[in-house]
């Protein structure tokens, strides 16, 4: 059975500001690229409430490290009491709202369950989990804190947020 283990901090953010929410998309999007991180939306949705208009959305990125393991990002936004605005010079739709970003990262192990179909296979995962592989291990848990720390180093800076 594939494990999703939880490994670094939830970074929460919250900013108020006047932002456009296109170049947000494209930016984040164009991280998950950079960094090769396949991209999923599992959520969207919209309510319209007497203070404006709010968007969620949940975002998880995935890449495969190897055949067993594979790091997933998953970042939760939240725009809410979103208005319009026009500044003068500009084309861009730029939009007033309160912003709430979190993202975590999680390492998938046996992502394609090779490991766990007999119990041989198994045991022979924990051994080398245990006492073969631990470096290796350490190795790529701190990649996954390292890239998740720079997906939130990316948003706050989109947002100029000073933590």
């Amino acid at each position: 059975m594939a494990t999703r283990d939880y490994l670094t901090p939830e970074y929460k953010l919250s900013h108020h500001g006047i932002i456009c929410l296109d170049e947000f998309y494209r930016a984040l999007r164009n991280w998950f690229s950079v960094h090769k991180y396949d991209f999923y939306e599992n959520e969207y949705k919209t309510l319209k409430t007497s203070e404006g208009e709010t968007i969620q959305f949940v975002w998880l990125g995935e890449k495969m490290i190897d055949d067993y393991r594979a790091y997933e990002i998953d970042v939760e936004m939240q725009f809410s009491k979103m208005q319009p605005v026009t500044k003068k010079g500009t084309k861009k739709v730029l939009t007033e709202c309160d912003i709430k970003v979190m993202c975590r990262g999680f390492l998938k192990e046996d992502y394609e369950e090779q490991y766990s179909k007999t119990p041989m296979r198994h045991f022979l995962r924990a051994a080398y989990q245990k006492f073969i592989g631990k470096n290796i291990q350490e190795e790529v848990e701190n990649g996954l804190k390292t890239d998740t720390k720079k997906l939130a180093d990316e948003i706050k800076s989109f947002f100029r947020i000073v933590a």
